[in-house]
């Protein structure tokens, strides 16, 4: 093995040599849906949307949420508690119908971690995050900004 790291070719020079990794595989207008998707419907993949709540009852979400928690601040600790499936924002929920847009077949996890100023502490969304990962879902969404 060599001791120079592995980089993304996007990382690297774009000399005369290294171009040619970076060529698509295909043309542009023939990335569609179906070439990116491949017949996928996310069936058997669970996805946490780590965000302001899943509105559980809300059409767009298709019955496809199967548990909601949130993340409460205690003593400056964050604890983990079961929600009764609601968005204090809308945001989530949004999020949560993109993804099944996409992937009509997953199945969604609802990690509030956000009040309804959309505003949450650091720890709350790494809480959010461990207990996603700690819950074997497949893929967390985080769609969240910082001040600083």
């Amino acid at each position: 093995m060599s001791d120079e790291p592995h980089l993304p070719a996007w990382s690297g020079p774009f000399v005369a040599a290294d171009r040619s990794s970076l060529r698509r595989a295909t043309r542009l207008d023939a990335i569609d849906r179906a070439w990116a998707f491949d017949g996928g419907t996310g069936r058997g993949v669970t996805v946490a949307i780590i965000d302001s709540g899943l509105e559980v009852d809300h059409p767009a979400l298709q019955g496809r949420v199967i548990e909601s928690v949130a993340v409460e601040m205690r003593d400056g600790e964050p604890a983990i508690v079961k929600d009764e499936g609601v968005d204090l924002y809308g945001h989530g929920t949004a999020c949560g119908g993109i993804v099944l847009g996409f992937a009509p077949e997953a199945e969604l996890v609802s990690i509030r971690v956000l009040g309804p100023d959309l505003k949450g502490k650091g720890a709350a969304f790494l809480a959010g995050l461990e207990w996603a990962i700690e819950r074997g879902c497949d893929v967390a969404n985080l769609s969240l900004s910082s001040k600083s």
